[in-house]
Protein backbone atom coordinates (compact mmCIF):
# COMPACT_ATOMS: atom_id res chain seq x y z
CA UNK A 1 0.00 0.00 0.00
CA UNK A 2 1.43 3.56 -0.67
CA UNK A 3 0.69 6.98 0.50
CA UNK A 4 -0.85 9.15 -1.74
CA UNK A 5 -0.84 13.14 -1.86
CA UNK A 6 -3.30 15.06 -1.63
CA UNK A 7 -4.38 16.05 -5.00
CA UNK A 8 -3.80 20.04 -5.90
CA UNK A 9 -7.04 21.70 -6.97
CA UNK A 10 -7.13 24.70 -9.44
CA UNK A 11 -5.36 28.14 -7.97
CA UNK A 12 -8.87 29.98 -7.88
CA UNK A 13 -10.94 27.43 -6.07
CA UNK A 14 -11.39 27.55 -2.51
CA UNK A 15 -11.02 24.06 -0.62
CA UNK A 16 -13.03 23.34 1.64
CA UNK A 17 -11.46 23.00 5.17
CA UNK A 18 -13.65 21.31 8.07
CA UNK A 19 -12.30 22.16 11.64
CA UNK A 20 -13.49 19.22 14.77
CA UNK A 21 -14.95 20.75 17.67
CA UNK A 22 -13.42 18.32 19.82
CA UNK A 23 -10.49 19.32 18.64
CA UNK A 24 -7.27 20.51 21.19
CA UNK A 25 -6.17 24.21 20.91
CA UNK A 26 -7.87 25.22 17.48
CA UNK A 27 -6.46 28.24 15.95
CA UNK A 28 -9.97 28.93 14.31
CA UNK A 29 -11.75 31.07 13.90
CA UNK A 30 -8.47 33.15 13.19
CA UNK A 31 -7.85 36.34 14.34
CA UNK A 32 -5.21 36.95 12.64
CA UNK A 33 -1.44 35.56 10.78
CA UNK A 34 -0.16 32.85 12.48
CA UNK A 35 1.96 30.06 11.62
CA UNK A 36 0.53 26.36 11.51
CA UNK A 37 4.37 25.07 10.86
CA UNK A 38 8.16 25.33 11.30
CA UNK A 39 10.28 23.54 8.91
CA UNK A 40 11.39 20.18 10.57
CA UNK A 41 14.87 19.94 12.02
CA UNK A 42 17.81 20.59 10.11
CA UNK A 43 16.19 22.41 7.28
CA UNK A 44 18.29 24.93 6.08
CA UNK A 45 16.56 27.96 3.17
CA UNK A 46 17.64 26.73 -0.77
CA UNK A 47 17.33 29.40 -2.67
CA UNK A 48 16.68 26.75 -5.53
CA UNK A 49 14.59 25.21 -3.82
CA UNK A 50 10.72 24.99 -5.08
CA UNK A 51 8.33 25.33 -2.03
CA UNK A 52 4.64 24.92 -2.81
CA UNK A 53 1.04 24.68 -1.15
CA UNK A 54 -0.12 21.57 -2.61
CA UNK A 55 -3.89 21.76 -2.03
CA UNK A 56 -6.29 21.48 0.84
CA UNK A 57 -8.42 18.37 1.55
CA UNK A 58 -10.72 17.50 4.22
CA UNK A 59 -9.09 19.89 6.16
CA UNK A 60 -5.78 19.33 6.17
CA UNK A 61 -3.36 21.36 3.83
CA UNK A 62 -0.65 19.86 1.74
CA UNK A 63 3.02 21.35 1.51
CA UNK A 64 6.35 21.11 0.61
CA UNK A 65 9.77 22.92 1.32
CA UNK A 66 10.76 21.73 -2.15
CA UNK A 67 8.95 20.59 -4.91
CA UNK A 68 12.08 18.80 -6.74
CA UNK A 69 11.81 16.47 -3.47
CA UNK A 70 9.39 13.74 -4.45
CA UNK A 71 9.66 11.49 -1.90
CA UNK A 72 7.18 12.94 0.80
CA UNK A 73 5.36 16.06 1.61
CA UNK A 74 3.57 17.31 4.42
CA UNK A 75 0.42 18.07 6.23
CA UNK A 76 -1.39 20.03 8.79
CA UNK A 77 -5.12 20.32 10.02
CA UNK A 78 -6.17 23.82 8.99
CA UNK A 79 -7.10 24.73 12.05
CA UNK A 80 -4.24 23.39 13.94
CA UNK A 81 -1.92 20.66 15.33
CA UNK A 82 1.07 18.81 14.52
CA UNK A 83 2.36 18.50 10.75
CA UNK A 84 2.86 15.13 9.26
CA UNK A 85 5.10 13.63 6.66
CA UNK A 86 4.11 11.62 4.43
CA UNK A 87 6.31 9.18 2.28
CA UNK A 88 5.25 9.52 -1.32
CA UNK A 89 6.00 6.30 -3.90
CA UNK A 90 9.76 6.69 -4.97
CA UNK A 91 10.10 4.27 -7.77
CA UNK A 92 11.26 6.70 -10.47
CA UNK A 93 10.13 5.01 -13.13
CA UNK A 94 6.22 4.90 -11.45
CA UNK A 95 3.94 7.88 -12.48
CA UNK A 96 0.80 8.72 -10.68
CA UNK A 97 -1.99 9.29 -13.44
CA UNK A 98 -4.62 9.69 -11.66
CA UNK A 99 -6.76 9.06 -8.01
CA UNK A 100 -10.83 8.11 -7.75
CA UNK A 101 -13.15 8.15 -5.15
CA UNK A 102 -14.99 5.21 -4.41
CA UNK A 103 -17.51 3.79 -2.00
CA UNK A 104 -14.79 1.12 -1.05
CA UNK A 105 -11.71 4.06 -0.71
CA UNK A 106 -9.52 6.23 -2.79
CA UNK A 107 -8.00 4.49 -5.91
CA UNK A 108 -4.51 4.96 -7.63
CA UNK A 109 -4.02 4.83 -11.04
CA UNK A 110 0.35 4.38 -12.07
CA UNK A 111 1.41 4.02 -14.96
CA UNK A 112 5.24 1.84 -15.18
CA UNK A 113 7.47 3.53 -17.63
CA UNK A 114 8.94 0.50 -18.08
CA UNK A 115 6.16 -2.10 -18.56
CA UNK A 116 4.04 0.10 -20.01
CA UNK A 117 0.94 -1.34 -17.83
CA UNK A 118 -1.69 0.47 -15.94
CA UNK A 119 -1.25 -0.20 -11.51
CA UNK A 120 -4.35 0.21 -9.42
CA UNK A 121 -3.65 0.72 -5.69
CA UNK A 122 -6.24 1.36 -2.78
CA UNK A 123 -5.41 1.34 0.75
CA UNK A 124 -7.07 -2.26 1.50
CA UNK A 125 -4.22 -3.87 -1.39
CA UNK A 126 -0.30 -4.73 -0.42
CA UNK A 127 0.62 -2.90 -3.61
CA UNK A 128 -0.35 -1.55 -6.69
CA UNK A 129 -1.56 -4.69 -9.23
CA UNK A 130 -1.64 -4.20 -12.83
CA UNK A 131 -5.33 -3.48 -13.98
CA UNK A 132 -6.35 -6.23 -16.10
CA UNK A 133 -8.26 -5.52 -20.07
CA UNK A 134 -5.51 -3.08 -21.16
CA UNK A 135 -2.60 -3.68 -23.36
CA UNK A 136 1.20 -2.24 -22.21
CA UNK A 137 1.50 1.52 -23.95
CA UNK A 138 1.68 5.22 -22.79
CA UNK A 139 -1.21 5.73 -21.12
CA UNK A 140 -2.91 9.38 -20.43
CA UNK A 141 -5.95 9.33 -17.99
CA UNK A 142 -8.32 11.49 -17.60
CA UNK A 143 -11.88 12.30 -15.04
CA UNK A 144 -15.26 11.24 -15.78
CA UNK A 145 -18.34 10.85 -13.32
CA UNK A 146 -17.59 8.05 -10.68
CA UNK A 147 -14.68 6.43 -13.23
CA UNK A 148 -11.63 7.26 -15.24
CA UNK A 149 -11.20 6.94 -19.02
CA UNK A 150 -7.99 5.91 -20.40
CA UNK A 151 -6.62 7.03 -24.01
CA UNK A 152 -4.23 4.97 -25.89
CA UNK A 153 -1.84 6.32 -28.42
CA UNK A 154 -2.25 4.32 -31.53
CA UNK A 155 -1.34 5.93 -34.72
CA UNK A 156 1.05 9.17 -34.19
CA UNK A 157 -0.01 12.27 -36.29
CA UNK A 158 -1.05 15.97 -35.66
CA UNK A 159 -2.52 15.79 -32.07
CA UNK A 160 -3.98 19.42 -31.91
CA UNK A 161 -5.88 18.28 -35.33
CA UNK A 162 -9.19 16.32 -33.93
CA UNK A 163 -10.12 16.08 -37.29
CA UNK A 164 -11.29 12.99 -39.50
CA UNK A 165 -10.03 11.13 -42.54
CA UNK A 166 -6.91 13.41 -42.91
CA UNK A 167 -4.00 11.26 -41.19
CA UNK A 168 -4.11 12.66 -37.63
CA UNK A 169 -3.14 11.02 -34.63
CA UNK A 170 -5.79 8.46 -33.42
CA UNK A 171 -6.81 6.99 -29.78
CA UNK A 172 -7.99 4.12 -28.00
CA UNK A 173 -10.37 4.89 -25.37
CA UNK A 174 -11.03 2.34 -22.13
CA UNK A 175 -12.54 3.51 -18.88
CA UNK A 176 -12.24 1.53 -15.30
CA UNK A 177 -14.79 2.16 -12.54
CA UNK A 178 -12.48 1.65 -9.77
CA UNK A 179 -12.61 -1.49 -8.37
CA UNK A 180 -9.43 -3.52 -8.93
CA UNK A 181 -10.62 -6.78 -8.96
CA UNK A 182 -12.59 -5.64 -12.63
CA UNK A 183 -11.09 -5.30 -16.06
CA UNK A 184 -10.91 -1.96 -17.64
CA UNK A 185 -13.85 -1.82 -20.50
CA UNK A 186 -13.25 -0.93 -24.15
CA UNK A 187 -15.17 1.62 -25.79
CA UNK A 188 -13.64 2.97 -28.69
CA UNK A 189 -10.74 2.85 -31.23
CA UNK A 190 -9.58 4.94 -34.02
CA UNK A 191 -10.90 7.82 -32.59
CA UNK A 192 -9.54 11.31 -33.69
CA UNK A 193 -11.27 13.42 -30.94
CA UNK A 194 -13.59 12.81 -27.94
CA UNK A 195 -15.52 14.78 -25.79
CA UNK A 196 -18.35 14.50 -22.57
CA UNK A 197 -22.43 14.74 -23.52
CA UNK A 198 -24.07 14.32 -19.86
CA UNK A 199 -22.57 10.92 -18.92
CA UNK A 200 -21.83 9.39 -22.29
CA UNK A 201 -18.96 10.26 -24.40
CA UNK A 202 -18.85 11.01 -28.19
CA UNK A 203 -15.92 9.42 -29.34
CA UNK A 204 -15.05 10.38 -33.60
CA UNK A 205 -13.03 7.85 -35.46
CA UNK A 206 -10.94 8.17 -38.59
CA UNK A 207 -13.05 6.82 -41.11
CA UNK A 208 -15.68 9.82 -39.71
CA UNK A 209 -18.38 7.50 -37.89
CA UNK A 210 -19.20 10.13 -34.82
CA UNK A 211 -20.47 7.21 -31.78
CA UNK A 212 -22.33 8.05 -28.38
CA UNK A 213 -20.59 5.63 -25.89
CA UNK A 214 -21.57 4.77 -22.70
CA UNK A 215 -18.49 4.98 -20.73
CA UNK A 216 -20.05 2.32 -18.00
CA UNK A 217 -21.19 -0.49 -20.26
CA UNK A 218 -19.64 0.36 -23.27
CA UNK A 219 -22.83 -0.24 -25.13
CA UNK A 220 -22.18 1.96 -28.86
CA UNK A 221 -24.78 3.91 -30.91
CA UNK A 222 -23.63 5.65 -33.89
CA UNK A 223 -25.38 8.83 -34.27
CA UNK A 224 -23.68 10.17 -37.66
CA UNK A 225 -21.67 8.97 -40.24
CA UNK A 226 -19.40 10.89 -42.76
CA UNK A 227 -18.07 13.38 -40.13
CA UNK A 228 -15.25 15.45 -40.83
CA UNK A 229 -14.50 17.44 -37.60
CA UNK A 230 -17.41 18.07 -34.67
CA UNK A 231 -18.18 20.52 -31.48
CA UNK A 232 -20.43 19.57 -28.44
CA UNK A 233 -22.20 21.30 -25.78
CA UNK A 234 -25.03 19.52 -24.68
CA UNK A 235 -27.18 19.17 -26.20
CA UNK A 236 -25.76 21.33 -29.42
CA UNK A 237 -24.09 19.48 -31.58
CA UNK A 238 -22.18 21.26 -34.27
CA UNK A 239 -20.29 19.08 -37.01
CA UNK A 240 -18.87 18.95 -40.40
CA UNK A 241 -19.37 16.73 -43.17
CA UNK A 242 -16.54 15.08 -44.60
CA UNK A 243 -16.15 16.64 -48.54
CA UNK A 244 -13.73 17.44 -50.12
CA UNK A 245 -11.51 19.31 -47.64
CA UNK A 246 -11.45 22.68 -49.86
CA UNK A 247 -15.31 23.81 -48.70
CA UNK A 248 -17.26 21.74 -46.96
CA UNK A 249 -20.74 21.94 -45.22
CA UNK A 250 -21.39 22.77 -41.13
CA UNK A 251 -24.50 21.64 -39.62
CA UNK A 252 -26.03 22.53 -36.30
CA UNK A 253 -28.09 19.64 -34.26
CA UNK A 254 -29.92 19.39 -31.31
CA UNK A 255 -29.01 15.89 -29.27
CA UNK A 256 -32.06 15.94 -27.38
CA UNK A 257 -34.27 16.25 -30.70
CA UNK A 258 -32.12 15.01 -33.48
CA UNK A 259 -33.15 18.52 -34.90
CA UNK A 260 -31.04 19.55 -37.49
CA UNK A 261 -29.99 22.71 -39.88
CA UNK A 262 -27.56 23.91 -42.20
CA UNK A 263 -25.50 26.71 -40.35
CA UNK A 264 -22.21 27.50 -43.10
CA UNK A 265 -19.62 26.31 -45.29
CA UNK A 266 -16.39 26.09 -44.19
CA UNK A 267 -13.95 27.30 -46.99
CA UNK A 268 -10.72 27.54 -45.14
CA UNK A 269 -10.77 23.83 -44.40
CA UNK A 270 -7.13 23.12 -45.12
CA UNK A 271 -6.33 25.86 -43.04
CA UNK A 272 -7.74 24.19 -40.00
CA UNK A 273 -7.58 22.33 -37.28
CA UNK A 274 -3.38 23.07 -36.90
CA UNK A 275 -2.71 22.92 -40.42
CA UNK A 276 -2.14 26.79 -41.36
CA UNK A 277 1.19 26.75 -42.01
CA UNK A 278 1.89 30.53 -40.93
CA UNK A 279 0.03 28.87 -37.19
CA UNK A 280 0.76 26.03 -37.20
CA UNK A 281 -1.22 24.64 -34.35
CA UNK A 282 -3.70 26.75 -34.47
CA UNK A 283 -7.60 25.83 -33.28
CA UNK A 284 -9.22 27.09 -36.85
CA UNK A 285 -11.98 25.29 -37.57
CA UNK A 286 -13.48 25.00 -33.63
CA UNK A 287 -16.40 26.02 -32.39
CA UNK A 288 -16.81 27.76 -28.89
CA UNK A 289 -20.30 27.61 -27.28
CA UNK A 290 -21.52 30.49 -24.79
CA UNK A 291 -25.02 28.37 -23.79
CA UNK A 292 -26.01 31.90 -20.98
CA UNK A 293 -26.22 34.11 -24.47
CA UNK A 294 -26.84 30.99 -26.70
CA UNK A 295 -24.53 31.58 -28.95
CA UNK A 296 -21.46 29.76 -30.71
CA UNK A 297 -18.44 30.98 -32.73
CA UNK A 298 -16.34 29.78 -35.44
CA UNK A 299 -12.35 30.51 -35.19
CA UNK A 300 -11.29 31.43 -38.25
CA UNK A 301 -7.42 31.74 -39.91
CA UNK A 302 -5.84 34.91 -38.86
CA UNK A 303 -7.13 34.27 -35.59
CA UNK A 304 -10.18 36.22 -36.35
CA UNK A 305 -14.04 34.98 -35.44
CA UNK A 306 -14.94 33.87 -38.76
CA UNK A 307 -18.69 33.07 -37.30
CA UNK A 308 -21.50 33.58 -34.65
CA UNK A 309 -24.49 32.07 -34.85
CA UNK A 310 -27.63 31.71 -32.35
CA UNK A 311 -27.80 28.13 -30.55
CA UNK A 312 -31.70 28.49 -30.87
CA UNK A 313 -32.53 28.95 -34.61
CA UNK A 314 -29.24 28.82 -36.32
CA UNK A 315 -29.31 32.61 -37.62
CA UNK A 316 -26.24 34.06 -38.40
CA UNK A 317 -24.61 37.22 -36.42
CA UNK A 318 -22.90 40.40 -38.20
CA UNK A 319 -19.03 40.38 -36.83
CA UNK A 320 -17.79 43.75 -36.96
CA UNK A 321 -14.48 44.52 -38.88
CA UNK A 322 -11.44 43.00 -36.90
CA UNK A 323 -8.20 42.24 -37.20
CA UNK A 324 -8.25 39.18 -34.43
CA UNK A 325 -10.63 38.34 -31.55
CA UNK A 326 -8.59 38.67 -28.15
CA UNK A 327 -11.64 37.81 -25.44
CA UNK A 328 -14.91 35.85 -25.72
CA UNK A 329 -16.11 35.59 -22.31
CA UNK A 330 -18.78 37.01 -20.03
CA UNK A 331 -21.36 37.21 -22.97
CA UNK A 332 -18.84 40.47 -24.64
CA UNK A 333 -15.95 39.81 -27.34
CA UNK A 334 -13.32 42.07 -27.63
CA UNK A 335 -11.72 42.44 -31.31
CA UNK A 336 -8.43 44.14 -32.14
CA UNK A 337 -7.96 46.14 -35.23
CA UNK A 338 -4.17 47.20 -36.66
CA UNK A 339 -4.50 50.78 -37.99
CA UNK A 340 -1.65 52.72 -39.92
CA UNK A 341 1.20 53.74 -37.61
CA UNK A 342 1.91 51.09 -35.38
CA UNK A 343 -1.81 51.87 -34.35
CA UNK A 344 -4.11 49.49 -32.64
CA UNK A 345 -7.45 50.06 -31.23
CA UNK A 346 -9.75 47.59 -29.18
CA UNK A 347 -13.37 47.08 -29.24
CA UNK A 348 -15.96 45.86 -27.01
CA UNK A 349 -19.24 43.99 -29.14
CA UNK A 350 -22.12 42.91 -27.06
CA UNK A 351 -23.16 39.93 -29.84
CA UNK A 352 -26.80 40.17 -27.91
CA UNK A 353 -27.84 44.13 -27.90
CA UNK A 354 -25.23 44.20 -30.69
CA UNK A 355 -23.58 47.25 -28.41
CA UNK A 356 -19.60 48.44 -29.97
CA UNK A 357 -17.37 50.35 -27.66
CA UNK A 358 -14.08 51.16 -28.77
CA UNK A 359 -11.98 51.50 -25.34
CA UNK A 360 -8.56 51.88 -26.44
CA UNK A 361 -6.74 53.49 -29.59
CA UNK A 362 -3.41 54.59 -29.61
CA UNK A 363 0.51 52.85 -30.13
CA UNK A 364 0.82 49.19 -30.44
CA UNK A 365 4.01 48.98 -28.04
CA UNK A 366 1.30 50.94 -25.55
CA UNK A 367 -1.65 48.14 -25.67
CA UNK A 368 -3.40 47.65 -22.33
CA UNK A 369 -4.45 44.44 -20.76
CA UNK A 370 -8.33 44.04 -20.71
CA UNK A 371 -9.23 42.99 -17.22
CA UNK A 372 -12.96 42.93 -16.88
CA UNK A 373 -16.62 44.93 -18.32
CA UNK A 374 -19.58 45.47 -16.39
CA UNK A 375 -22.46 47.09 -17.96
CA UNK A 376 -21.29 50.81 -17.31
CA UNK A 377 -18.08 50.37 -18.59
CA UNK A 378 -14.48 48.59 -18.84
CA UNK A 379 -11.50 47.91 -16.75
CA UNK A 380 -7.99 47.54 -18.01
CA UNK A 381 -4.33 47.33 -17.07
CA UNK A 382 -2.21 50.52 -18.31
CA UNK A 383 1.58 49.12 -18.36
CA UNK A 384 4.19 50.07 -16.20
CA UNK A 385 6.32 47.27 -16.01
CA UNK A 386 4.89 44.69 -18.78
CA UNK A 387 8.20 41.79 -18.31
CA UNK A 388 6.46 41.82 -14.82
CA UNK A 389 2.64 42.11 -15.70
CA UNK A 390 2.28 45.21 -13.23
CA UNK A 391 1.13 48.94 -14.22
CA UNK A 392 -2.07 51.06 -12.79
CA UNK A 393 -6.23 49.99 -13.07
CA UNK A 394 -7.87 52.36 -15.56
CA UNK A 395 -11.85 52.77 -16.08
CA UNK A 396 -13.71 53.18 -19.45
CA UNK A 397 -16.97 54.53 -19.03
CA UNK A 398 -19.47 53.78 -21.72
CA UNK A 399 -21.99 56.61 -20.89
CA UNK A 400 -19.33 59.50 -21.00
CA UNK A 401 -16.86 58.03 -23.27
CA UNK A 402 -14.43 59.35 -20.51
CA UNK A 403 -10.81 57.57 -19.09
CA UNK A 404 -10.08 57.38 -15.49
CA UNK A 405 -7.14 56.40 -13.08
CA UNK A 406 -9.00 53.79 -10.47
CA UNK A 407 -5.90 52.83 -8.55
CA UNK A 408 -2.21 53.61 -9.13
CA UNK A 409 -0.94 50.17 -8.68
CA UNK A 410 -2.00 47.06 -9.85
CA UNK A 411 -0.90 43.46 -11.55
CA UNK A 412 -2.77 41.46 -13.99
CA UNK A 413 -2.38 38.76 -11.31
CA UNK A 414 -5.22 39.42 -9.25
CA UNK A 415 -9.27 37.99 -8.12
CA UNK A 416 -11.98 39.79 -7.65
CA UNK A 417 -13.79 39.52 -4.35
CA UNK A 418 -18.16 39.18 -4.09
CA UNK A 419 -17.82 42.46 -1.79
CA UNK A 420 -15.72 44.15 -4.92
CA UNK A 421 -11.89 44.15 -3.09
CA UNK A 422 -9.17 42.52 -5.49
CA UNK A 423 -6.59 39.91 -3.97
CA UNK A 424 -3.60 40.75 -5.95
CA UNK A 425 -0.07 39.13 -6.12
CA UNK A 426 2.90 41.79 -6.35
CA UNK A 427 6.38 40.15 -6.96
CA UNK A 428 8.35 39.80 -3.89
CA UNK A 429 11.00 42.24 -3.98
CA UNK A 430 12.80 39.90 -1.41
CA UNK A 431 13.12 36.85 -3.63
CA UNK A 432 12.20 35.20 -7.22
CA UNK A 433 8.96 33.55 -7.48
CA UNK A 434 7.81 35.24 -4.09
CA UNK A 435 4.93 37.74 -3.84
CA UNK A 436 3.26 39.79 -1.41
CA UNK A 437 -0.33 39.21 -1.39
CA UNK A 438 -2.31 42.61 -1.23
CA UNK A 439 -5.76 43.33 -0.60
CA UNK A 440 -7.22 46.29 -2.30
CA UNK A 441 -10.15 48.18 -2.11
CA UNK A 442 -11.48 49.90 -4.99
CA UNK A 443 -13.89 51.98 -3.45
CA UNK A 444 -11.14 53.91 -0.97
CA UNK A 445 -8.11 52.90 -2.61
CA UNK A 446 -6.56 51.45 0.35
CA UNK A 447 -3.85 48.46 0.03
CA UNK A 448 -3.81 46.06 2.57
CA UNK A 449 -0.47 43.66 3.21
CA UNK A 450 -1.89 39.66 3.96
CA UNK A 451 1.58 38.29 3.29
CA UNK A 452 5.04 38.87 2.35
CA UNK A 453 7.55 36.91 0.57
CA UNK A 454 4.66 34.48 0.07
CA UNK A 455 4.84 31.19 -1.88
CA UNK A 456 1.86 30.01 -3.66
CA UNK A 457 -0.95 31.54 -1.49
CA UNK A 458 -3.70 29.14 -1.51
CA UNK A 459 -7.18 30.11 -0.87
CA UNK A 460 -9.55 28.06 1.69
CA UNK A 461 -12.09 27.95 3.83
CA UNK A 462 -12.91 26.88 6.98
CA UNK A 463 -15.94 26.31 9.15
CA UNK A 464 -15.74 29.49 10.66
CA UNK A 465 -13.76 31.76 8.36
CA UNK A 466 -15.63 32.64 5.29
CA UNK A 467 -11.97 33.18 3.57
CA UNK A 468 -8.44 32.59 4.60
CA UNK A 469 -4.77 32.26 2.95
CA UNK A 470 -2.23 29.52 3.61
CA UNK A 471 1.36 30.40 2.35
CA UNK A 472 4.44 29.21 2.66
CA UNK A 473 7.43 32.07 4.19
CA UNK A 474 10.96 31.01 4.30
CA UNK A 475 12.92 34.21 4.03
CA UNK A 476 10.84 35.81 7.80
CA UNK A 477 11.91 35.71 10.72
CA UNK A 478 9.82 32.97 11.85
CA UNK A 479 10.26 30.59 8.27
CA UNK A 480 7.25 27.92 8.03
CA UNK A 481 3.68 27.46 6.76
CA UNK A 482 1.56 30.61 7.46
CA UNK A 483 -2.50 31.13 7.49
CA UNK A 484 -4.47 34.45 7.79
CA UNK A 485 -7.95 35.61 7.60
CA UNK A 486 -9.71 38.39 5.17
CA UNK A 487 -10.17 41.40 6.95
CA UNK A 488 -13.80 42.29 6.50
CA UNK A 489 -14.48 45.20 4.20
Amino acid sequence: MLCRPILAAPLIALAVAACQPDEPASLCPLTGPVRLAAPPDGWAFDPAAEPEVLGVEDGRIAFTYDERDATSHWQIDACGGEPERVEEDAIPYREQLRTLDTPAGEVTYYLDELTQKILVDRDDLPEPQVLAGLPPADYRADYWPDRIVFVRNEKPGTPTGYAAGLGMATYTLYSHDGDPAQPALFLADGVVRSDRHGLDLLALRDDGELRRVDVDTGETTILLTGVRAFSVSSPSLIWQEMGDDVAEPVYLRDLDTGSERPLLINDFCQRSWGRDPDFPGSNYGSWGFDHETGLAGLSGPGYKLAAMHRLADGAALEIPAHDQWEIWDDGIVVFETFEPGETVSFKLWDPVTGAEHVWYRGAFADSPAFLAHDGDGIDYLVFTDRDAWLGSLWRYDFASGRHAEVLPRMSYYHSRLDDGRYIVRFPSSDLDGAVDLVVIDRDTGSYTTLAERAHSPWPLRTDEDQLAYAWLDLLGPEPGLWMTPLPPK
